[in-house]
């Protein structure tokens, strides 16, 4: 078992791209619900276990050889048992677990972004492809290795950072922002003010300071999207955010880092998801819900205005209040509330 501590972190990076630790060659960060082979993967936790268990009854477990896990040292001395199918080999120890994940984190993310993605336009350099049916105004920026299809129409206003890619006839009005590693399907549309893939909302608060958690993964959205005036939709922290086709998003509406919006949601204004919350195919919410971080909600679910949803949400359930329960039960509880307050 190798013993990661902080004082080896300068010699464990450095040579990290690639590098070679218990034979793997490391060119990246993964999630242990989407294992990749020459990639770190961190644990601190059940759930990650319980993940990697999942991923591996329905893919080749080899792939575990060809993966450097970095767990947390506690956890691990409570857990040895939980770790059997884990190659001890490829499995790093730390005390330093939120640190490491920081410090690491800023390493991948600064050997995958430059600011050549920021500010140099692509068209100038010749390293674009944009489909000659497409209408792009003046005043647009346009990084390098973009690729948009035919049929769009990129209005005033637009900056699209390097490496993106946007399909078929899709609409971005004035004054939308994508940022690098975000693809767009076809039949889209991103009403003015949009931002595509800023950084997610992560820190670990440790020696009086809230240290960065760096986000390397993208945005994926499907086709038939359309997404409200000045709404937000976060990059993963190591994998993508996912809309899926046909979903619709009102103004003001934010997409926090690693969620999944699967088909034909619908979300009201002024709504806001948290981190890693999954929605299931055609559920509603309406204006002012709030979403806790790692919630999933199931299919066909309604969320009535105002809700704050703490817990998973069975599919077809209708859901209301702070926190969110089913609607007759709030509706009861409302009833009784008033009966009191009268007497």
């Amino acid at each position: 078992m190798n013993i990661f501590d902080i004082r080896d972190l300068d010699k464990f990076i450095s040579p990290l791209t690639p590098a070679n630790f218990a034979g793997v060659s490391v060119s990246g960060i993964c999630k242990t619900k989407n294992l990749k082979p020459n990639h770190l993967c961190l644990i601190n936790g059940l759930t990650p276990l319980l993940e990697i268990k999942n991923f591996i009854e329905t893919n080749d477990s080899k792939i575990l050889n060809d993966i450097v896990f970095i767990v947390e040292k506690k956890f691990f001395d409570k857990k040895k048992n939980e770790f059997s199918f884990i190659p001890a080999s490829n499995t790093a120890l730390t005390e330093h677990f939120n640190l490491v994940m920081c410090l690491i984190s800023k390493f991948f993310y600064d050997s995958k972004y430059d600011q050549s993605q920021y500010v140099i336009d692509g068209r100038q350099t010749g390293d674009v492809k944009i489909c000659p049916s497409t209408r792009v105004s003046q005043g647009v920026f346009i990084g390098e290795n973009v690729e948009i299809g035919s049929g769009c129409t990129i209005m005033a206003g637009c900056v699209i950072m390097g490496n993106v890619k946007i399909g078929d006839n899709t609409i971005i009005f004035p004054n939308c922002v994508i940022y690098p590693e975000s693809r767009i399907g076809d039949d889209c549309k991103l009403h003015a003010g949009v931002v595509i893939g800023s950084d997610g909302f992560g820190y670990n608060y440790m020696d009086g300071e809230h240290r960065k958690v760096w986000h390397i993964g993208g945005v994926l959205i499907g086709d038939h999207v359309e997404i409200g005036s000045n709404s937000c939709i976060d990059r993963g922290t190591f994998d993508d955010t996912i809309i899926e086709s046909h979903c619709k998003l009102d103004n003001l509406v934010h997409i926090a880092h690693n969620c999944h919006l699967k088909t034909g949601v619908i979300v009201c204004a002024q709504s806001g998801l948290a981190g890693s919350v999954t929605i299931g195919h055609f559920s509603a919410m309406s204006g002012h819900v709030a979403v806790a971080p790692g919630v999933t909600v199931g299919d066909q679910c309604e969320i009535v205005g105002h809700s704050a949803v703490f817990d998973n949400v069975e599919s077809k359930s209708r859901m209301a209040g702070m926190p969110a329960r089913p609607m007759k039960e709030w509706l009861r509880s409302i009833a009784a509330i008033r009966r009191l307050t009268k007497k």
